[in-house]
């Protein structure tokens, strides 16, 4: 479902299961790093990622911080956690149920059926030796609806602020919320007539994607890096809408493509609001929730 999503390249990457290493680093110009999670199997139990991030007080040296989201005893409580590294992978690769060294408890509420885990890329601050060290974490979390003939699923970024991620999270400030991926599938065929004049396309399809990405020009003083925000949404076939019924449109052959939704696909800077402590966008932004909320 995030295979679309990135924090820190112009490129997408996404989490891969058949490379041997994360790729290297992305550093704009103030020196933070865009770092990916170590390629590691996933199970249902265990959602674990690690990162090969600056030692605690030597920026130069690198140490593996591991972190797993976990549910508490109710919807309120998803805890961000982190694990001994020798102990967060098992010798086959695969990742099992390590007991935390350390926990903090998210402010993060949702669905008890919805989705969580770690961002596959974390932002590493760039700071001096003698402060503590601070990343920008994410949480995905996935929501699905079904309905009548189709359905549709969102997935929304929830960036934190960590402080001391490798010692003790001596704090976690949440910064951003943003959708990232989205989908839905709307039954367009009720009966033969209908198919026929479709085409068989019988469902129409709308998707939403964006990229999160630091800005390559960030300066050494500002406080927070900036970052870019970029969608892409698009609709199939050419001519489907999310506020009409489509049901009667007649295809021809050349509309059985996506179509790019050019007023939900955009890009914007984010920079950090001190005032707020949250990312705003430098510029307005459209309204696309036909496509994020499922």
């Amino acid at each position: 479902m995030i295979a679309s999503i990135l924090i820190g390249a112009a490129t997408v990457i996404a989490p891969s299961q058949g490379t041997a290493s994360a790729p290297p680093p992305v550093i704009d110009a103030a020196g933070n790093k865009s770092i990916s999670a170590q390629p590691v199997a996933q199970t249902d139990e265990s959602r674990i990622r690690c990162f090969d991030v600056p030692a605690a007080g030597r920026q130069a040296d690198q140490a593996p911080l591991c972190l797993r989201i976990s549910a508490g005893d109710t919807s309120d409580e998803i805890y961000l956690e982190r694990l001994d590294p020798a102990g967060a992978l098992a010798s086959d690769g695969k990742t099992n149920a390590a007991t935390p060294s350390d926990r903090v408890m998210l402010p993060l509420s949702f669905d008890e059926h919805a989705d969580s885990q770690i961002f596959p890329q974390i932002i590493w601050i760039k700071t001096r030796q003698d402060e503590p060290q601070r990343a920008l974490v994410g949480v995905v979390v996935e929501q699905s609806t079904m309905y009548s003939g189709g359905g549709g699923h969102a997935s929304v970024l929830y960036l934190f602020a960590v402080g001391d991620p490798t010692v003790n999270f001596s704090s976690v400030q949440p910064v951003l919320e943003v959708p990232i991926e989205a989908s839905k599938m709307i039954r367009a065929c009720f009966s033969r007539e209908d198919m026929k004049k479709r085409r068989g396309a019988c469902h129409d399809e709308y998707s939403y994607s964006a990229t999160v990405q630091l800005d390559p020009k960030n300066a050494p003083q500002e406080t927070m890096p900036a970052l870019y925000y970029a969608a892409v949404a698009t609709g199939f076939p050419v001519g489907s809408s999310l506020d009409t019924d489509n049901s009667d449109r007649v295809l021809r052959k050349k509309d059985l493509v996506a179509r790019v939704d050019p007023d939900c696909s955009f890009s914007v800077r984010m920079r950090y609001d001190n005032l707020t402590a949250r990312y705003v966008p430098e510029t307005p932004t459209p309204e696309c929730s036909n496509y994020t909320v499922p």
